[in-house]
């Protein structure tokens, strides 16, 4: 039966090559019809489900999330990075020459580095202690992750 179709067809396609362009194009043409209807449906909806059953957005949508959230910890570590080449800079002329430096950008009021003007103890207490609280809030997000990816797990 199979060879008699693949017979079939092979006999249309020499026999009646134009007819087969027609219904060849015109089967084409209901394939785009087809994706631009789910590519439209996917740009108005705005999760998809996946075969797991959970809901994922867009990458739009994940994209537009992501820019509404702090980046504090990335915009202080631009700024600490601006600071230490000040740093590089004094140091090629000689200056701050093994000055202990950050490694965490900690605020305004703490310099990146503790050149002659800065305390030094009072420099390494004050970094200490913000290292710490740093610490403990890194600790509460990864905890706040972990529920979030628990519950996630259960519903």
């Amino acid at each position: 039966m199979l060879l008699l179709i693949a017979a079939l067809v092979t006999a249309a396609t020499f026999m009646f090559p134009t007819e087969l362009q027609g219904v060849e194009k015109e089967a084409y043409q209901e394939l785009e019809k087809a994706e631009k209807e789910v590519y439209d449906w996917w740009q108005h909806h705005g999760e998809s489900q996946s075969a797991t059953g959970s809901y994922q957005r867009t990458s739009e949508e994940a994209t537009r999330a992501m820019l509404q959230q702090s980046s504090k910890w990335v915009d202080g570590e631009k700024k600490l990075k601006q600071k230490l080449k000040v740093l590089a800079s004094r140091q090629e002329q000689g200056k701050d020459l093994g000055a202990p430096v950050l490694t965490r950008y900690l605020g305004e009021d703490v310099p990146a580095w503790a050149g002659p003007e800065v305390d030094q103890a009072k420099w390494q207490n004050t970094v200490t202690a913000k290292y710490d609280e740093m610490r403990r809030q890194e600790e509460e997000w990864k905890r706040m992750i972990q529920a979030i990816v628990d519950q996630e797990k259960r519903g």
